[in-house]
């Protein structure tokens, strides 16, 4: 009994710190978040309602940057979300263990030779659609579209359009199959 009641204060001092460094967090619905989650935001965050962040996830949202995250959306342990542009995540989506989505990429050609201009990003936005499931150590590359009801295999690569209703896997990931209704 203590110890649950110990758990529950603990658990409470973690979102009241978060939603210190992050206000949006404090928005409409309920919010899970565990030990070492980092949110670094100069940018607009925006959530719905049951998000719920596992251990060690870092999300970073530049200055001009817009993350949108939709309705129960769970973020696996060690996840990476950097956002410079436009990052949108629809509802119901499952993100595995240490995946990483991007919507930058530096600067690399032609190289450059000003120091001041070797931290340039070139941003695409990024989009998954409601329902989507990505699988452990995958990334999401800029510019990557993933459709309603996909499921993303461990370890893919996801660049370009996954269409909706799709299994894709690989690196880069492609179409495997069209997944079947259970209905």
């Amino acid at each position: 009994m203590l110890l649950r009641l110990l758990h529950g204060i603990v658990c409470r001092v973690r979102r009241l710190r978060l939603s210190l460094i992050c206000p949006p967090l404090r928005g409409g619905g309920r919010v899970i978040v565990a030990a070492g989650v980092a949110v670094h935001s100069s940018g607009s965050f925006e959530r719905g309602a049951a998000l719920q962040l596992a251990r060690g996830v870092y999300v970073h949202i530049a200055k001009s940057g817009r993350l949108v995250i939709g309705d129960n959306v769970y973020i696996g342990r060690g996840a990476n979300v950097s956002c410079y542009e436009h990052v949108l995540i629809g509802n119901d989506v499952r993100l595995g263990e240490r995946v990483s989505i991007h919507d930058e990429n530096h600067v690399f050609e032609p190289i450059p030779v000003d120091p001041a201009r070797r931290h340039l990003y070139q941003t695409t936005p990024v989009r998954l659609g409601d329902r989507v499931w990505v699988g452990a150590n995958s990334v999401i590359l800029p510019g990557a579209e993933v459709g309603d009801d996909c499921v993303i295999g461990a370890g893919s690569v996801v660049r370009g359009v996954i269409p909706p209703g799709c299994l894709a896997a690989g690196a880069p990931a492609r179409v495997i199959r069209r997944l079947t209704s259970s209905e």
